[in-house]
């Protein structure tokens, strides 16, 4: 009588599930929470909530990059010491190893960037 479209328990379970990811909820609990037994069913029904995140990222990187582009980077340059090892000293009083960041790894297998 009211000519209110008819809304199946499917279309809630859709609703549901489209307001979980779009909240920012694991797609790997969602899938689990809809029963669905292999995750690739849920991002195959639901990649389309994943556009505007898309969009978020490529905005986030744009903004990085105009801040880099922006800004002046002034590094130092870098002396890199073996675990055991220490400055080795200067050829002359005036060198400066105040114009260097040194870095040494606390271990021997660590990886310095």
């Amino acid at each position: 009588m009211a000519r209110v479209k008819d809304i199946r328990i499917h279309d809630f379970r859709h609703s549901c599930a489209s307001l979980l990811i779009d909240s920012g909820s694991n797609i790997t609990l969602v899938a689990k929470y809809l029963g669905h037994s292999k995750i690739d069913e849920t991002l195959n029904t639901y990649s389309h909530m994943y556009q505007n995140r898309l969009d978020t990222i490529v905005n986030i990187i744009e903004l990085q990059n105009s801040k880099l582009n922006n800004s002046v980077i002034e590094a130092k340059p870098t002396i890199l010491l073996e675990h055991n090892e220490t400055l080795p000293k200067p050829e002359e009083e005036s060198y400066d190893y105040e114009e260097y960041e040194i870095i040494k790894p606390k271990n021997k297998d660590d990886l310095v960037l």
